[in-house]
Order: structure tokens, then C-alpha cells, then sequence
């Protein structure tokens, strides 16, 4: 998994390899209630986010309010830079579902 971030800084794109679009097929058929749980989300993710400098942020680190996952920046102390981005189609479906489908996730800034 890859992403990209668009120049005007808005949108953050997570881009899924084929194989990867078939590991969540498969997941998908195999585990339908696991699919596109927060657990899988972090699962998926765990590749890029160890390997880049993106994170996982938390709501009420940066003051939103929601539960969309969000994705972005940590200073050199540990805090969320303010430079974020989150899944805001979160209530209709997983991420996931969007890199399965299309190879692609787009998240947006607030």
C-alpha cells in the first residue's frame, strides 16, 4: 500500500497493490463480519504505517468530532502536527471497501 497527498493538501489517497485487493477479497469471503472492523482497518494499515511517517490519530487529539478513522503527521514529541485527514464516508463503509473495489481510499482534510 502507498498514498499519495494532493498539492493543495485536501486529500490524502491510499492506493492498494492487486495482491492486496485480493488478500481483502479474500478476507472479505472468509471473514465477512471481520471485514471493515476497526481491528482489520489497523491490520491493513499496519505495512504503510510502519514504514512511512503517517499514524493513526485520534479524534481528541486534534479536537474533531467523530469517529471517522483519521490518518496523518506526529511531531517529533509524539503529537498530532494538525495535518490530518480522515474517512468521512466512515458510517456507510470501510475504507477497506473503497481500496477492494477501486484500489484507491480517498480521506479529507476538515
Amino acid at each position: 500500500m502507498t498514498y499519495s497527498i494532493s498539492d493543495d493538501k485536501k486529500t490524502l489517497t491510499l492506493y492498494a497493490e492487486e495482491w492486496e485487493r485480493d488478500e481483502f477479497r479474500e478476507h472479505k469471503q472468509a471473514n465477512p463480519n471481520g471485514f471493515g472492523t476497526w481491528q482489520h482497518e489497523a491490520e491493513a494499515m499496519g505495512q504503510l504505517l510502519c514504514n512511512s511517517e503517517l499514524d493513526w490519530i485520534q479524534p481528541h487529539e486534534c479536537g474533531d468530532l467523530t469517529d471517522a478513522p483519521i490518518l496523518g503527521f506526529r511531531d517529533e514529541n509524539g503529537g498530532a502536527t494538525g495535518e490530518r485527514w480522515g474517512f468521512m464516508s466512515y458510517c456507510l463503509r470501510s475504507f477497506l471497501e473503497d481500496l477492494m473495489d477501486k484500489g484507491e481510499a480517498k480521506f479529507t482534510a476538515p
